[in-house]
């Protein structure tokens, strides 16, 4: 018993000198977190044009140094994909990024402080009514039985437009809504006639001098008005570069200079149309643009040059086409008129098209490599990409970028040289063929939607 009460007594006194030594040490500060940050919107404007709002409502402890917000067509987007910084501290803040390819995107606000990145909730938004499945449009023609037949392939499957008994192209292909618009040219027995085909109905255009031979090389729709680039051949080697709108037609070059027009786009209220007209003294063409009708020159006259394809967007007009330097084409580009020479490693090339997607520049067209051979080639911002390698030869002739992907229409020899040409799309590098080369068959545009 006594032993029991000393250990008792010893324990009790010495929780009796702890309770009672030294006072507390000073108090620790909190530790720092993440801030917190709120995505607070995602909304489209304009088009392929996107808003994006957060909010740092708390800076953890820890001054924030950078905020703002990421975006990616894949979840959960971080700072090291698409991103904007728009400041420091905490509050909200609202951020536009303009001219962005159509796709879904994912977006989240972040916020950095000393202890790392933080992300608000994850926001998505369809810009530029993105179709994960979209259809893809092909204009060109077929050679049955020696006569060209003009075609439009929706999705691999061609449809005649003509019906065979006189020879017919299309040269271009637009989609508006549910309806499918081709432009080109068909023979009436004596002449050519500039016609667009709407839903495989063909319309013949007017405003022709003399009942001359006509071509539509390119058509667009806007709103409910429907216009078309091409000429009109008055005779021996003049022609009128003309542009219409609902059928009716307009002379853009003066006679009695030789001109053709071969592409249109329409941006807002503006008409653009590119091509080429004959100097003064008709020994070179001069690659041209006219918009609303007013010409401009891209090249002076002292070599023979086109403009090809024209795009237009955030107001930068883009040209494609060539312009000789000595006696072989060089491919160019032309932004607001001022001129890039395309990347080749061969002697002779040309840009038949060109399509703008983000800060991307894609030049579809040909060029003749080392070996002398003809290459279907595809230029991303100047830099070349051979689609294809065949010996006999292959020719691009329109791309379009739609969802990140890159479709280019083309034809390519199905053997060896006089072999018959095979209608295909290459999509990302990837061929498609669209015939089998029983006939010889072209693509001249294509369009995705």
């Amino acid at each position: 018993m006594r032993s029991l009460f000393f250990l008792v007594f010893v324990s009790v006194f010495l929780y009796s000198c702890q309770k009672g030594g030294d006072p507390a040490g000073p108090v620790n500060p909190p530790t720092p977190t993440l801030p917190t940050v709120t995505t607070t919107g995602a909304t489209a404007i304009l088009t392929l044009s996107m808003s994006m709002s957060g909010n740092v409502s708390a800076d953890g402890g820890a001054a924030v140094t950078a905020r703002g917000v990421c975006w990616s067509t894949s979840p959960n987007p971080v700072i090291t994909d698409s991103h904007i910084t728009d400041g420091t501290g905490t509050g909200s803040f609202t951020d536009t990024i303009i001219g962005i390819p159509s796709a879904i995107y994912y977006v989240r606000a972040f916020a950095t402080n000393s202890i790392g990145t933080a992300y608000g909730n994850q926001l998505s938004i369809n810009i530029g009514n993105y179709n994960p499945n979209p259809d893809v449009y092909a204009a060109g023609w077929e050679n049955v039985g020696g006569i060209a037949i003009a075609k439009v392939w929706k999705n691999g499957v061609g449809t005649a437009l003509t019906d065979g008994t006189q020879n017919a192209i299309a040269m271009s292909v637009f989609v508006s809504g549910t309806d499918v618009y081709a432009a080109g040219y068909e023979r009436n027995g004596t002449k050519y006639v500039a016609k667009v085909w709407k839903n495989g109905v063909g319309t013949a255009l007017n405003n022709v001098t003399n009942n001359n031979p006509t071509q539509a090389n390119s058509v667009f729709v806007s709103g409910a008005d429907v216009y078309a680039a091409g000429y009109e051949h008055t005779g021996a080697s003049n022609y009128f570069a003309k542009s219409w709108k609902n059928g009716v037609g307009t002379n853009l070059s003066p006679n009695p200079f030789d001109a053709q027009a071969y592409s249109v786009f329409v941006s807002g209220t503006d008409v653009y149309v590119a091509g080429e007209q004959n100097n003064v003294s008709f020994t070179n063409h001069i690659a041209m643009i006219w918009k609303n009708g007013v010409s401009t020159a891209l090249t002076d006259g002292t070599a023979d040059a086109a403009a090809e394809s024209v795009f237009v967007i955030n107001g930068i007009v883009y040209a494609s086409g060539y312009e000789n330097v000595g006696s072989n084409g060089v491919a160019r580009v032309w932004r607001n008129g001022v001129k890039t020479t395309l990347a080749i490693t061969s002697s002779n090339s040309n840009g038949s098209s060109v399509f703008v997607s983000g800060n991307d520049v894609y030049v579809a067209g040909n060029a003749t490599n080392a070996s002398s051979n003809i290459e279907a080639t595809l230029w991303k911002n100047g830099s070349p990409t051979a689609l294809s390698t065949n010996p006999a030869g292959a020719y691009a002739t329109s791309v379009y970028v739609f969802n990140n992907d890159v479709y280019v229409g083309g034809y390519e020899r199905s053997g060896g040289l006089g072999s018959n040409y095979i209608a295909k799309i290459w999509k990302n590098g990837v061929p498609v063929s669209l015939t089998n080369g029983t006939n010889t068959a072209l693509i001249t545009s294509v369009f995705v939607k």
